[in-house]
């Protein structure tokens, strides 16, 4: 996707953009070795504070990492239409799917595909926890109230979002020897690690053949609890399910139902909706549920390769070039 270059072609004074790039308090350093050689933009760096972020953004081209706590139709407003560029560091831009941003010619990058191999590894990290019984076990939970862990070799599997986590996942359980399906919004590479793929309106009449789910698909109007009562309800008896995509796909209480009536044997979550899930909800009372605190996307390298992004991008930018991880404003990624 192309934009209209900074660069005045009519001029014989070549303007550079202004780039407000927000900086967490908790970590001032983190950008500090991707700036280096940046000539050909002005960046300006500026905490995470709203009137800090608001004083800057009257000459801004580009807003780099603005909270989603923050960001809002008056910021954008606060440009006053000099904004070309906004770039979310995380994957997940629900929150900032303004409607200053989405009518507008504004180009809007996010962290999609960066965070896919951390979060499939955290996806496997607690099938495993709940297959093997490590995760009740760890809470001492008497092995004669369990059943026997079984193993993962020729199980089926079903992948919902086939992006950077859902494709990482995929390729991880293909290794442990499963047949792994999946179901996408549009058709995707057709990769060795995938049995088949459907699309997201055969969810319903495809998903009881499965022993695994794993929800990697973002939160859009079409994903809006998409793991509700009805569709547990058609999962296969005994299977177990994972999410590490976004919360708001999946209602908790379906979740609870799933485990009364035994359709679901175990359920691995990283994300919830509302988050934090309350220490008192009923689903932590079940022996064979794994939650954990939206950790899946970080390591030790998810920061530097979020930073390195970035720098692509501001270059790009300066250039008047495509940029990378467009999101589709009016899909929702």
């Amino acid at each position: 996707m192309l934009y209209p270059p900074l660069v005045n072609t009519n001029s014989s004074v070549n303007q550079k953009p202004n780039i407000v790039l927000v900086v967490p308090q908790n970590i001032p350093n983190i950008y500090d070795d991707i700036l280096k050689g940046l000539d050909d933009c002005n960046i300006q760096k500026v905490p995470d504070i709203r009137l800090e972020i608001e004083k800057n953004l009257s000459s801004a081209n580009a807003l780099i990492g603005c909270p989603r706590a923050i960001f809002d139709d008056d910021i954008v407003s606060l440009a006053n239409g000099n904004l070309k560029w906004v770039h979310n560091p995380g994957a997940g831009v629900e929150h900032l799917l303004v409607d200053s941003l989405i009518n507008s010619n504004i180009v809007f990058t996010n962290g999609k595909i960066i965070q896919g191999p951390e979060c499939a590894d955290h996806a496997l990290g607690l099938l495993l926890s709940l297959t093997r019984n490590i995760a009740p076990i760890s809470r001492n939970i008497e092995s004669s109230l369990l059943s026997r862990p079984i193993e993962l070799l020729g199980k089926k599997a079903l992948v919902i979002g086939l992006g950077g986590i859902g494709m990482a996942v995929a390729e991880r359980l293909s290794a442990f020897g499963v047949k792994v399906s999946g179901i996408e919004d549009d058709y995707v590479p057709m990769l060795s690690f995938l049995n088949e793929v459907r699309l997201i309106e055969e969810l319903d009449s495809f998903i009881g053949k499965f022993d695994i789910v794993v929800m990697a698909a973002p939160h859009t109007f079409k994903t809006n609890k998409i793991i509700d009562k009805d569709l547990i309800g058609k999962f296969k008896r005994g299977s177990y399910f994972i999410n590490v995509s976004r919360g708001a796909t999946v209602d908790i209480d379906a979740l609870v139902f799933g485990i009364k009536e035994g359709i679901l044997t175990g359920v691995g979550i990283d994300v919830t909706d509302p988050e934090p899930l309350d220490e008192n909800h009923e689903l932590r009372s079940f022996h064979q549920v794994m939650v954990t605190n939206h950790i899946a996307g970080l390591s030790e390298f998810n920061r530097q390769r979020s930073a390195n992004l970035i720098r692509k991008n501001i270059i790009r930018f300066s250039r008047g070039e495509n940029l990378l991880n467009i999101v589709n404003k009016k899909s929702g990624y």
